[in-house]
């Protein structure tokens, strides 16, 4: 009798804490680091790109966040550099994330834009002299590797913890 009242106690304490919910406030700041150096000529609109979490999240004194987590952003806009000076250029959106249950957190829209350097201006200048020059292209835009950005929780936002 004893063992099934134990077992029946210990049954009802892991589902209170698996069904314990925590609040993220908003305007809580995760800073990201992408994982790997993104080109504008290698990606296309809706291609998604990796940054992981810099720190570990905590919410209520839990670890909802470990660092090294994966936050996924979406490319919006890529346009690589071209003949004539012009630039390239990359906008990248992260927007929410995907908790280890599955469950989204919206985000501040954050917009991530790089442009190259635009040489236009110089390029027509230097093609009134010498007509090649017109191929000469713009600078790449590039995120590199560990691009640090931060992101914010939208709105308040009540979890399921029960990891």
């Amino acid at each position: 009798m004893r063992k099934l009242l134990f077992i029946l106690v210990l049954f009802s304490a892991q589902s209170l804490i698996a069904q314990e919910k925590l609040v993220i406030d908003a305007g809580t700041v995760l800073t990201l680091h992408s994982v790997k150096e993104v080109l504008a000529r290698d990606v296309k609109h809706g291609d998604k790109v990796l940054f992981k979490t810099a720190y570990d999240t905590n919410v209520q004194g839990r670890k909802i966040l470990p660092a090294g987590y994966i936050v996924k952003g979406t490319v919006q806009r890529a346009r690589k550099s071209g003949v004539a000076g012009t630039k390239g250029l990359l906008d990248i959106s992260i927007d929410n994330l995907v908790l280890p249950n599955g469950q989204h957190v919206a985000l501040s829209d954050r917009m991530i834009s790089i442009e190259g350097k635009n040489r236009t201006p110089a390029v027509l200048v230097a093609t009134l002299f010498i007509w090649p020059c017109i191929f000469i292209s713009g600078s790449k835009a590039v995120m590199p590797e560990g691009y640090e950005v931060d992101v914010h929780v939208q709105s308040n936002t009540t979890i399921n913890f029960n990891w």
